[in-house]
């Protein structure tokens, strides 16, 4: 199989303490170990990267497949579906 059609599968990593170090340099190491522990207990990474997914979307969507919203996109799945399953409730009687 060639690579164009493979899909990657990607791994995010992020170094909260090294962010922290670079982008704020004021933060002593007793600051930066409570907001890295605040960020491993209360921040849901799956839920904001999601977001940034979505709006990637919804870009390459609008650009490249002629959407002009992500709910379009959306919209047309949702309604194959209906179709589907409409469908499959006729002629069972």
């Amino acid at each position: 199989m060639s690579q164009s059609n493979e899909i990657e599968i990607s791994i995010i990593e992020f170094d909260v303490n090294q962010y922290l170090i670079e982008n704020y340099s004021r933060l002593n190491l007793s600051n930066r170990r409570a907001i890295c522990k605040f960020s491993v207990d209360y921040i849901d990474p799956e839920e904001y990267l999601a977001e940034a997914v979505d709006q990637w979307v919804a870009n390459y969507a609008s650009i490249t497949c002629g959407f002009s919203t992500l709910e379009d996109l959306l919209d047309e799945d949702d309604e194959e579906e209906e179709e589907v399953t409409e469908t499959k409730g006729f002629g069972t009687d």
